[in-house]
């Protein structure tokens, strides 16, 4: 009897040590509930609708959402619930059905490397069971105030209304939650802050190639704090992204040398030399958000050095300083206002240059064209709106272009998709761009599990 009292007591104890030891590999999944940060897709739809619910209405006049879009013009109510309800009915649905109506819950995880670099990643929650998942690294539209970034994101819907950049704030909340509605899915999704954002103090290099290394950092970085977990990140790695995040996109082509199993990119100015000098030059129409020109040069500047005295006049010179990450959308729109001609921003050295595809300032945009320093070694699709009134689609159609002179065998593997704007109430300066990105996002997402299902 005693003897088997012993061996009880034995078993136990190993058994309270294999249980320690799993909480030590795996400290974010208890065996009782899942950890916090964990959310269900009824969690985030719900809390999308808290985002136009009566809190919301509360602190607008009636017709109108507290959002004010790039460029100035403010979205309606009626437009708010259009666009919030295309994620919430199209690409959650989609998503749903990915797993037969049976989504994953999923956990967000804070991701810093390197010291001052940050990003979040959404593991879907298994529940102690081993499982393997594609990965996607998903890149966020153009922000500009430094605390609005991915990995600051916080479950509670109204705190975008305590934001003192509102629009930008909710950006960020819908793109993080298309992310966790991906990793719903069966995808680990990480998505990098990029330099100049979270808990990096730099000035952000706003549209050049060096994003890519935002996005290889944060791929390492995700796979680092997996190593010890029962997720594990399958070898396949599709980018994705829209706006800025259609440009970073590329730029992490760029610096995973085209080995990615999938580049699907959205909206994206990839053309800088072409397409968007041509856009910023125009003396006959303004752009609806001028100020993308100083934050161009900002940005540039930040990465490369660049001369800003010989490239922006002593007038709008000093407003390069609203870039620094701790001015907000409303701050910049107030100071460089819609039917600015950015043309009138440029020194006469730097108009001619740009005029004549001449000088320094050029050539490093042209270094920094989308297309350039890779080449596809995989799928590469480019969705975008052809009525884009922010990203023209020459953009998309400049870049198809530059790869089908690569030969046959990279022009087979660039395919186009053509998107519409979600259906607005009421046409609003400026919103084109904006209303796309719900539809974009899907067709892109499409296209990642399509591609997905047929690799090996």
């Amino acid at each position: 009897m005693k003897n088997r009292v012993i061996s009880r007591v034995g078993i136990a104890v190993v058994l309270l040590l294999l249980v320690g030891l799993v909480g030590c590999v795996m400290p974010d999944q208890p065996s009782s509930q899942p950890p916090e940060n964990t959310y269900s897709t009824g969690d985030l739809l719900a809390n999308l609708d808290a985002l136009q619910g009566p809190s919301a209405r509360s602190l607008s006049v009636v017709g109108k959402s507290v959002f004010t879009l790039p460029g100035g013009g403010q979205l309606s109510t009626q437009d708010l619930a259009s666009y919030l309800s295309a994620i919430k009915t199209s690409f959650a649905n989609y998503a749903s059905s990915l797993t037969r109506g049976s989504p994953y819950l999923v956990t967000a995880v804070k991701l810093s490397w390197g010291g001052s670099n940050s990003g979040l990643m959404w593991v879907p929650f298994t529940w102690f069971h081993s499982a393997s998942f594609p990965v996607i690294s998903y890149q966020h539209g153009t922000q500009v105030y430094r605390p609005i970034a991915p990995s600051r994101f916080d479950v509670n819907p109204l705190d975008v209304f305590s934001s003192p950049d509102q629009m930008g704030a909710l950006q960020n909340y819908v793109e993080c939650v298309v992310g966790a509605l991906m990793a719903s899915a069966g995808y680990i999704v990480v998505m990098p802050d990029y330099q100049g954002f979270g808990d990096s103090g730099v000035t952000h290099p706003y549209v050049t190639a060096t994003l890519g290394d935002s996005v290889t950092g944060a791929v390492a970085a995700a796979q680092a704090a997996l190593a010890r977990s029962v997720v594990k990140p399958k070898t396949r790695l599709f980018l994705t992204g829209y706006s800025e995040g259609g440009y970073a996109t590329m730029a992490a082509a760029r610096a995973f040398g085209g080995a990615v199993t999938a580049t699907v990119a959205c909206d994206g100015p990839y053309d800088l030399s072409g397409t968007m000098v041509q856009q910023m030059l125009s003396t006959t129409q303004a752009p609806k958000v001028p100020w993308y020109l100083l934050y161009t040069a900002s940005g540039f500047n930040a990465a490369y050095g660049i001369d800003l005295p010989s490239l922006i006049n002593a007038t709008w010179f000093p407003k390069l300083s609203l870039f620094d990450g701790t001015h907000t959308n409303p701050q910049i729109d107030t100071a460089v206002p819609a039917g600015t001609f950015p043309s009138d921003m440029l020194t006469p050295g730097a108009l001619s240059d740009l005029s004549a595809s001449t000088g320094i300032v050029f050539g490093t945009l042209e270094a920094n064209d989308g297309w350039v320093g890779w080449t596809p070694r995989s799928p590469v699709v480019l969705v975008h709106c052809p009525q884009d009134d922010v990203v023209p689609v020459a953009n998309r159609d400049v870049a198809v272009a530059q790869f089908q002179e690569e030969g046959v065998g990279v022009a087979a593997l660039v395919k186009t998709i053509d998107v519409q704007p979600v259906t607005f109430i009421e046409s609003l300066l400026g919103s084109t761009h904006v209303a796309a990105y719900p539809t974009a996002m899907l067709a892109a997402f499409t296209a990642i599990h399509t591609i997905d299902l047929s690799t090996p």
